[in-house]
C-alpha cells in the first residue's frame, strides 16, 4: 500500500491481518489515511519509522483455582493453613507471654494462647467474645467477616490487643478495615474518643504457612497422575507479601526488626 499516516495520532498505517483495512500501532482501523505531502502540512514526523503492532496469541496456562472456585472440602483445607512454628514461637519471646485467645484456630496450630475457638471444638469466634490479647490468621475464604468482627472488638475495649498475620493487599476492602485507626468508644474503654493507629510490619520475605496434611497429599497424587508439575513439602504462601498488624494501643511495640520493616506513615 501506498504511504499514509494516521489522521488520528500521525502514525504510519499499514494493512491489518485481513490485508485490507488499514490500522496503526495505536488500533485507528479503517480510517482514510493522509498522504505524504498533507502529513508534512500537519506537522507529522515523516521519517519515523513504520511501527507494526503484532498480535500473538497468548499460550494456555494452567492455573490453580481461587479460594471462591475451589471445592468445599479444598477450601476447608486452604482455611486450615497454620502460623508457622518459628512466628508462633518468636512472638511468645517478644511479648513474654501468651495470647489469652486464638479466635480462628484449629487443632494443628503453633500459636501459644491461654484460650482458643475453632469450628472443631463447636467455638465459633466470630459468634463469641474476644477478650483480652488475641492472635488472629483467619481463614482467606472470609477475611471480612473476620476484619470486622475484630474491628468491633477493638473499638468496644474488650479486645485489649490484636497481632494479626495476613497477606499484604491494599487493593482489597478488607484491608481497608484493618488498617484503620480504632476509635475507643465502647463501654471497656476507660477513655473514650482516643483514636489509635496499628503498627504494620512488612516481612522482608514471604511467610511460608504450614498446609493441611490432606491438601499436600492431594498434590502429590496430582503430580503422580501428571496433573500437577511439582509438589510443595508443606509450606503455602501466595503472590502477596506478608505483614503483621500489631494494634497495641499503650503496649510496647514488637520488636520485629529482624525479619521485617515497620512502616512509617507518611
Amino acid at each position: 500500500m501506498a504511504k499514509t499516516w494516521c489522521p488520528e495520532c500521525g502514525e504510519r498505517q499499514f494493512l491489518a491481518a485481513d490485508k485490507v483495512t488499514p490500522t496503526c500501532a495505536h488500533g485507528h482501523a479503517g480510517l482514510v489515511g493522509i498522504h505524504l505531502q498533507g502529513a508534512i502540512e500537519l506537522g507529522f514526523d515523516v521519517k519515523k519509522r513504520l511501527r507494526r503492532v503484532i498480535t500473538v496469541p497468548r499460550a494456555q496456562v494452567h492455573k490453580r483455582p481461587t479460594i471462591a472456585r475451589r471445592s468445599e472440602e479444598e477450601r476447608e483445607w486452604s482455611d486450615a493453613t497454620c502460623t508457622p512454628k518459628w512466628l508462633a514461637d518468636l512472638l511468645l519471646e517478644l511479648r513474654g507471654e501468651p495470647f489469652d485467645i486464638d479466635p480462628c484456630s484449629n487443632p494443628r496450630s503453633w500459636i501459644h494462647s491461654r484460650w482458643s475457638y475453632s469450628l472443631g471444638k463447636g467455638l465459633d469466634g466470630l459468634r463469641l467474645e474476644w477478650v483480652g490479647s488475641a492472635f488472629k490468621n483467619n481463614p482467606f475464604s472470609s477475611p471480612m467477616a473476620w476484619q470486622q468482627k475484630a474491628r468491633h472488638e477493638l473499638s468496644i475495649g474488650r479486645c485489649t490487643e490484636l497481632v494479626e498475620l495476613c497477606k499484604l493487599d491494599p487493593s482489597t476492602e478488607w484491608w481497608d478495615e484493618l488498617t484503620e485507626p480504632v476509635i475507643c468508644s465502647g463501654e471497656f474503654w476507660n477513655h473514650r474518643g482516643i483514636c489509635y493507629t496499628p503498627d504494620l510490619w512488612l516481612f522482608k520475605k514471604r511467610v511460608q504457612y504450614d498446609e493441611h496434611p490432606l491438601l499436600i497429599e492431594k498434590r502429590k497424587c496430582e503430580v503422580a497422575e501428571g496433573k500437577r508439575n511439582g509438589a510443595k513439602s508443606g509450606k503455602s504462601s501466595n503472590n502477596f507479601a506478608s505483614a503483621l498488624l500489631h494494634h497495641r494501643f499503650d503496649k510496647p511495640p514488637l520488636k520485629l526488626d529482624q525479619h521485617a520493616t515497620l512502616w512509617v506513615r507518611p
